[in-house]
Order: C-alpha cells, then structure tokens, then sequence
C-alpha cells in the first residue's frame, strides 16, 4: 500500500507533510489519519493540507474535519482551485458532490472560486531546511 510506504521513508527531523488537492470531503485525509492512529500517533509529526474548490464539498469538508477535534492542530483547509497561480475559474457544482466540475459550463452557471498558489502556499508553510 502506498500510504504504508510513505510512512516507512518519513523522516524523522521533518513532518510527514500530505496535500490533498481536490480533498473532496476528506475520505483520503482521513483514511491517511486513520491509519496513523491505529499505528500510534504521538510517533507522527504530522501536517495535512486539503485544497478543495467547490464551495458546498469544502462546507461538507470543513464540518467532517471539525467533528474530529483530535486531528485538527495536524489539518489545514484551504478553499480554492488548483491549476493556476492566479486568477479565478468558475466551477459548476453538482447535488453528487464527485460530478462537480470546471469543465464545460454553460455560460451564467457556476460559482466564481479563486485560484490557490499551491507553490506560495507550501512555500510559506514549510521553508527550505
């Protein structure tokens, strides 16, 4: 598994760092958190980045990380797309949260969502050793 392998090469003077991009409503997050639990946490020095766009998904998102108060000095969520390092793109969201798109939206539909630095973002997060 290659969650598992990740965690065998980790270092042991830097965070385990995971970004999620497209976190959804956080199933990878927190499969990734979970397994860290059931290994034994307080080994992990640990730091979750979730970049999710469509602005219903992140509320959802938001409200799962938040009822799991034991992970969330480890989880940072961002609202925003991924793609560019400015700007804004349009995303057409859907009632099945996976069929939300930017991809071919009719013009007047969709929501407005500002593009995230990912490059600036982790920059700040994490500067050179």
């Amino acid at each position: 598994m290659p969650i598992q392998t990740a965690f065998k090469d980790r270092s042991s003077v830097r965070p385990f760092v995971v970004l999620d991009l497209g976190a959804n409503v956080g199933y990878f997050a927190l499969r990734v958190l979970d397994l860290i639990d059931r290994q034994g946490r307080e080994n992990f020095n640990l730091d979750i980045t979730m970049i999710e766009g469509s602005p219903k998904t992140f509320r959802e998102l938001d409200k799962r990380i938040r009822s799991q108060p034991q992970f969330a000095a480890s989880v940072r969520m961002v609202h925003g797309l991924v793609g560019q390092p400015l700007g804004s793109g349009t995303i057409q969201e859907s009632a099945l949260h996976v069929k939300s798109t930017t991809i071919n939206i009719p013009a007047g539909h969709g929501v407005k969502v500002d593009f995230v630095d990912i490059n600036s973002l982790m920059a700040l997060l994490f500067p050179p050793y």
